[in-house]
């Protein structure tokens, strides 16, 4: 074989090597973007139910409380309750645009990691928020459900508030910590994981 001839041979070898690898790249970014988009999917999902949820919730409050505006005892906390569960509204309402905000496919990896990476420290920040209102909302709530649902004095029986909110707060707390877990925590994990495996292909290449 000529020296030109086998230099031919090697610029159309080295010309589909590098179309092999420009694929396999192309095809790693689309699996892996697609993995670390639906890896978001269940938190997003969870936000624009905590979103539904939250009306639903201030409606029933909001409910109780105008009815029994006639009553101090009830309607103060009342609208206390209404209060927080509009602040949980918004704080929902915030994840999950930001989540929707996030562009897969129309941004780089290192941008795309940027808005993966706030978007963590969002929610690492509004949960602090939503532990501690935790007690806020049930404890000024339970009167008023237990008044506007069975019709039940709960400030009579200070043991039955007791129990009730021990309970109530003793599973809320775990729960959402498991969800926190679960959720939010490997999800985000997974997701930039997925993410950095195309950056370190970049970078062996």
């Amino acid at each position: 074989m000529e020296l030109d001839d086998l230099k031919s041979a090697w610029a159309q070898y080295d010309k589909k090597l590098t179309q092999t690898l420009k694929f396999n790249e192309q095809l790693l970014r689309k699996m892996n973007l697609n993995d670390s988009k639906r890896e978001l999917q269940k938190p997003l999902m969870y936000e624009l139910s905590g979103v539904v949820g939250m009306v639903a919730l201030i409606a029933v409050n909001l409910g109780f409380t105008i009815r029994l505006m006639d009553e101090p005892k009830y309607y103060i906390p009342g609208f206390f309750s209404v209060i927080i569960a509009i602040v949980y509204f918004v704080f929902a309402i915030i994840k999950a645009n930001r989540f929707l905000t996030i562009d897969h496919y129309g941004s780089s990896v290192i941008k795309l990691q940027r808005d993966i990476a706030k978007l963590n420290r969002l929610v690492l920040r509004l949960r602090k928020y939503e532990l501690i209102m935790i007690p806020l909302f049930i404890v000024p709530t339970l009167p008023l459900i237990f008044k506007g649902v069975y019709h039940i004095d709960i400030y009579s029986n200070i043991k039955l508030f007791s129990i009730a909110a021990i309970l109530i707060l003793g599973l809320g707390f775990p729960m959402t910590f498991w969800i926190n877990k679960h959720m939010y925590d490997k999800k985000f994990q997974s997701s930039e994981t997925l993410l950095k495996e195309i950056d370190n292909y970049a970078s062996d290449k």
